[in-house]
C-alpha cells in the first residue's frame, strides 16, 4: 500500500532538497534509530554542509508535537549472526525505533556502491496504518505533505526517457559524463 518516488541525487542535489524540506513549517528530520527512548533524541539538525553520498535512512515528520510519536516507539536489540551457533545471537545492545504506522515519510539517500555505481534514493510513504485487523487512512494532510515533497522532486529534478527515477542537477551531469547508475 506504499507509494514512492525514486531519484538520483549527489550531495548538492540532496542539500537543495533538505533546504526545501526545512522551509516547510513544523517539519523535522528524524533518525532511524536512537540509543534511548527519549523521542527528542531522534531529531536531527538540518545540515548546512554537503551530505556524503553514503546510504542513509531518515524520516521526515511534519508536526512539532514529538510526543505524538510516542505510541509508535518500539524497543529492539541488536543481533549478530554466529557461525558457531549457526543462528543469530543477541548482543545485549538496545536501540529504539519508530514503527512505520507513524505518519512519517521515509527518505533513503542515493549512494555509491563499491563498484562506483550510483544507486537510487527514494521517498516512500504508507498512507495507511494497521489498527487491529483494519487499515486506517493516515489522513489527507499527511498525503498532501507527501505530495508536496514529491512535487518538489518532479519540479526540480529531471526525468530521462527510458530511465526509472529523477535526476538532480549534479547527478545528471555526473551521469552524462559517463557515471553508472543502478
Amino acid at each position: 500500500m506504499g507509494r514512492q518516488i525514486r531519484f538520483y541525487a549527489l550531495p548538492s542535489d540532496e542539500l537543495k532538497f533538505w533546504e526545501f524540506v526545512q522551509s516547510i513549517p513544523d517539519t523535522l528530520c528524524l533518525s532511524e534509530k536512537s540509543s534511548s527512548a527519549v523521542i527528542g533524541n531522534f531529531v536531527l539538525p538540518y545540515g548546512e554542509e554537503l551530505p556524503k553520498p553514503i546510504f542513509r535512512k531518515l524520516y521526515i515528520y511534519r508536526n512539532r508535537k514529538l510526543n505524538d510519536l510516542m505510541p509508535f516507539l518500539r524497543k529492539g536489540s541488536r543481533k549478530v549472526y554466529s557461525e558457531e551457533q549457526m543462528d543469530y545471537i543477541d548482543t545485549g545492545e538496545i536501540f529504539y525505533w519508530i514503527d512505520t504506522n507513524a505518519p512519517l515519510v521515509e527518505f533513503i539517500s542515493s549512494f555509491f556502491r563499491e563498484d562506483g555505481s550510483l544507486t537510487q534514493g527514494r521517498l516512500w510513504v504508507d498512507l495507511y496504518k494497521l489498527e487491529g485487523q483494519d487499515f486506517v487512512y493516515k489522513g489527507d494532510d499527511f498525503k498532501a505533505f507527501y505530495e508536496t515533497l514529491v512535487g518538489w522532486i518532479r519540479k526540480n529534478f529531471k526525468k530521462l526517457k527510458g530511465i526509472d527515477g529523477y535526476f538532480g542537477e549534479e547527478a545528471l551531469a555526473w551521469y552524462k559524463s559517463g557515471g553508472r547508475i543502478v
